[in-house]
């Protein structure tokens, strides 16, 4: 047995809305960018207010969340954000996302490994070109950066 602690940034965690979603509705996307950065900013900063919501919501003490926290990365700004979604690093960990969703759906439907996709916002992708069911959107994140929420 080991926690993820051990595996760092193997673990990733994204704010997933469906591609006909944000396509009916621009300013839901840079709303939910907003509110996701101004969340992080005020965890950032251990607001008291949003770590206790936060630690209430997961089903952690406080102190539990805390240190759970301290194994955990953070991209608090959208500059880091769009870096990390840029590097190499990041497509390695997502190409273990599309092996494992994979493995799953042929375990379910007897599909072959390859069967689902990954965009990257560069244009790469992973898996299945022709199947692509994870966009790796930076579009909010630039307009974050660029303060144009």
């Amino acid at each position: 047995m080991f926690d993820s602690s051990e595996i760092p940034g193997e673990i990733v965690d994204v704010l997933v809305v469906r591609t006909e979603d944000l396509q009916k509705s621009v300013n839901m996307g840079k709303t939910l960018t907003a509110i996701w950065y101004e969340v992080m900013g005020k965890l950032q900063k251990g607001d008291s207010e949003v770590l206790s919501i936060m630690a209430q919501e997961s089903g952690l003490s406080m102190e539990d969340f805390k240190q759970q926290m301290q194994a955990t990365t953070f991209y608090y700004t959208p500059e880091v954000a769009l870096k990390e979604t840029r590097s190499r690093g990041f497509k390695k960990v997502m190409s273990k996302v599309t092996q494992f969703w994979s493995m799953q759906k042929k375990r379910l439907q007897s599909q072959n490994r390859q069967s689902v996709g990954i965009l990257f916002p560069d244009g790469a992708t992973l898996g299945n070109r022709r199947n692509i069911k994870l966009r790796i959107n930076s579009r909010f994140m630039k307009l974050a950066k660029e303060k144009k929420l």
